[in-house]
């Protein structure tokens, strides 16, 4: 692969003012959505990369754009750092805003590695997205996305119920014994004799102690409590 350095590259898209807002940007990294800075050594780590910003290369950094890659950002600025562009790579000054696939619009792009300079149905600008590092599992429900703490009892939309993106499905309810004094007043849910419960969605025995009653002493302390019954519920799974 053959490189060219470019020992002294100045390129001003925004103005002067563009070195006043820079002085206190952030080191660029892969995750970087805004105007930052490369003080040591950078690489974009995708084939179409860029920022929504500027970016600076000071003294003691260097900048390298390998083969066929190409990085858009609004502006390019050396104040005293280097780049290193490959044969075959391309900047994109101009570039102000970079895109990444969300359909859902849940904050979570379809794909870590796939960004782009124009705007499309679909594509959100990484700058509003909740992370650039972490990537749906269905990118057709909003409901389903990293870290969803929320459980249902429908499907996502492809017959899975694995909102969190854990790769597993959890059901909502656990074992739990008969309710305890501080538990009198609230329905305690179980799962069924099986230990499993009924499946993801579907109805059945899934709760129990839909009543219980608190037993207390001569001196109002509660030394135990009853209850029984059953509920039936739909299982609610993520």
């Amino acid at each position: 692969m053959i490189m060219k350095k470019i020992a002294t590259f100045i390129l001003f898209v925004a103005g002067f003012f563009l070195f006043a807002s820079n002085a206190d940007a952030a080191e660029c990294t892969a995750t970087s959505t805004s105007s930052c800075v490369v003080s040591t050594s950078f690489s974009f780590s995708n084939t179409t990369d860029g920022i929504n910003g500027s970016i600076t290369i000071s003294t003691g950094g260097t900048l390298t754009l390998l083969n066929g890659y190409s990085v858009g950002a609004t502006s390019f600025l050396l104040t005293g750092g280097t780049m290193v562009v490959a044969t075959g790579a391309s900047l994109k000054p101009g570039t102000t805003t970079v895109y990444m696939l969300d359909a859902d619009s849940d904050g979570y792009p379809a794909s870590t590695t796939t960004k782009y300079f124009e705007s499309a149905a679909g594509r959100r600008s990484v700058s509003d997205l909740t992370s650039l590092s972490t990537a749906d599992c269905y990118d057709s429900s909003a409901n389903a996305k990293p870290g969803q703490t929320t459980y249902y009892a429908d499907d996502r939309g492809d017959e899975s119920y694995d909102y969190n993106c854990d790769s597993a499905t959890t059901k909502r309810r656990l074992s739990c014994t008969s309710p305890v004094c501080s538990a009198c007043s609230v329905t305690c849910d179980y799962i069924d004799a099986s230990g499993e419960g009924t499946a993801c969605g579907t109805t059945g025995i899934n709760a129990g102690y839909a009543s219980a009653t608190r037993n207390n002493d001569e001196y109002g302390n509660c030394v135990s409590c009853t209850g029984s019954g059953t509920t039936t519920t739909t299982m609610e799974c993520r």
